[in-house]
């Protein structure tokens, strides 16, 4: 039987990527508005991604719905983690290579749901030593 969060494409690979830290799928969420909101969250980062050839824009697109997300807190356990990975595997599809380690907290200022800033997105690159493959 498939889980209610399956029918979220977006967020289902939130699911996924968590699921490779911890072997089970602890999602707290269970109002599916918030599952509306973190998927359509996710989709506006894929869609920007493809559209869009300016990485300062990119990543304050990133960082601003990964921010949100963060907030939600949708997983049990890991949201950091799962973020972390995921806003790599997404700039390594588009070419750019990030390092940081499990300390780094590269996720400027964004826990209290505000917006990201030029300044945050040039401490993310700083932080995460973004460079172009």
């Amino acid at each position: 039987m498939k889980n209610s969060y399956e029918d979220y494409q977006y967020f289902y690979k939130l699911v996924k990527i968590n699921s490779i830290y911890f072997k089970d799928n602890n999602i707290r969420i269970t109002n599916k508005d918030y599952l509306t909101e973190i998927d359509n969250l996710i989709h506006n980062i894929y869609l920007t991604i493809e559209k869009e050839k300016n990485i300062n824009i990119i990543i304050r697109v990133i960082l601003n719905s990964v921010g949100k997300v963060l907030y939600m807190q949708p997983f049990h356990n890991g949201n950091s983690r799962t973020l972390k990975q995921f806003i790599k595997i997404l700039l390594n599809s588009i070419d750019y290579d990030i390092y940081y380690n499990r300390k780094d907290y590269i996720i400027p200022l964004l826990f209290d749901n505000e917006e990201c800033n030029n300044e945050e997105v040039q401490f993310f690159k700083v932080k995460a030593k973004l460079r172009k493959k």
